[in-house]
């Protein structure tokens, strides 16, 4: 909701808090990403969708994504793929979704 009404800032506090909570919930980490390269923190970005990729490319490719409402992990290793492919972050780019 934070994000979609253009509180980026809020939006990144609240999922620093999530992951402070459960730092393995992937999505969080997915948003991060994306948010912080929203804002022009490609760094803080880079590392967050580092941390997806490697959670995601762990999971059976065809589990639902914890907390996605149904979002399966090849299609979520699809999207970070995407995401790492349109920056500069090799780390996400050499993780295969087939892994």
């Amino acid at each position: 909701v934070l994000q979609e009404s253009g509180d980026a800032g809020g939006a990144i506090d609240e999922l620093k808090k999530t992951l402070y909570l459960d730092p393995r919930f992937v999505l969080a980490h997915a948003g991060l990403a994306t948010l912080y390269r929203e804002v022009g923190r490609r760094a803080d970005g880079d590392r967050h969708l580092a941390h997806a990729v490697r959670m995601a490319a762990g999971m059976p490719n065809d589990a639902v994504v914890p907390g996605s409402d149904g979002l399966p992990v090849h299609r979520l290793l699809s999207m970070l793929q995407a995401m790492a492919g349109a920056g500069s972050m090799s780390e996400a780019q050499d993780v295969s979704i087939d892994d």
